[in-house]
């Protein structure tokens, strides 16, 4: 059990990594001036924090809920 959340850990962080590397590479690629792709850019790192917390939070939350469905009923975790 241990192993598959490791696994599963690993995946997710992958796809959030690769989702924000995505977007960057998005904004960076797109056609436009110089100027308008500085001010996306600026946009994604601004926003960037908040939506990886919320991409952790949401992981977190998933993670927590395979590990408690693994759980025999009505044992805690802790």
């Amino acid at each position: 059990m241990a192993e598959e959340n490791g696994e599963m850990k690993g995946l997710l962080l992958g796809l959030a990594l690769g989702t924000v590397l995505g977007a960057v590479l998005g904004v960076i690629l797109a056609p436009a001036s110089g100027k308008e792709t500085r001010g996306r850019i600026k946009d994604v790192w601004d926003t960037l924090p908040e939506k990886t917390r919320r991409t952790v939070d949401k992981i977190r939350e998933k993670l927590q809920k395979k590990e408690d469905e693994g759980l025999p009923e009505g044992e805690a975790r802790g």
